[in-house]
């Protein structure tokens, strides 16, 4: 079963594709090649580029990058359109509700921020803690070799 979206006039039908059935994933990828042309390639790019590091302070550290990335809300909504009257309809829209809309996204740039930060502090602790406990874990060693001497 599918959830409906809209192809321009016509409403298409998207479908998961589950496990690694390799005929399954051969079709799903023509399909989806002839409903978004360009639409996978683009999607590995994004993935690759936001590649997961193995070690989990280097994964805490990439996952605060993404943050930082995607942090800023824009307020100024597209005003590309297929249709001729499309465009300057959406941009008169646009300047009737941008009032509003930079007032929000000004709020939510905020925070996400604040979230950015706090999250780096918190990286940056974790770190200071780990290597403390390296530390006392070499002296622990050191001292256990000493007292069975």
């Amino acid at each position: 079963m599918g959830r409906r979206v809209w192809h321009g006039r016509s409403a298409g039908t998207v479908r998961a594709v589950s496990g690694t059935d390799p005929e399954a994933l051969a079709a799903a990828e023509e399909r989806l090649a002839r409903e978004a042309p360009g639409y996978l390639e683009r999607a590995r790019q994004a993935a690759a580029s936001r590649g997961v590091p193995a070690e989990p302070s280097a994964r805490a550290r990439r996952a605060l990058e993404l943050v930082d990335e995607t942090a800023t809300v824009n307020a100024d909504v597209p005003t590309m359109s297929r249709r001729r009257w499309g465009g300057p309809v959406k941009a008169a829209v646009g300047r009737l509700v941008r009032w509003y809309m930079v007032h929000l996204s000004d709020q939510v740039t905020e925070l996400g921020a604040s979230v950015a930060w706090f999250g780096h502090s918190m990286v940056d602790y974790v770190a200071a803690l780990e290597e403390e406990v390296s530390e006392l874990r070499s002296r622990v060693a050191e001292l256990e070799r000493d007292r069975r001497l």
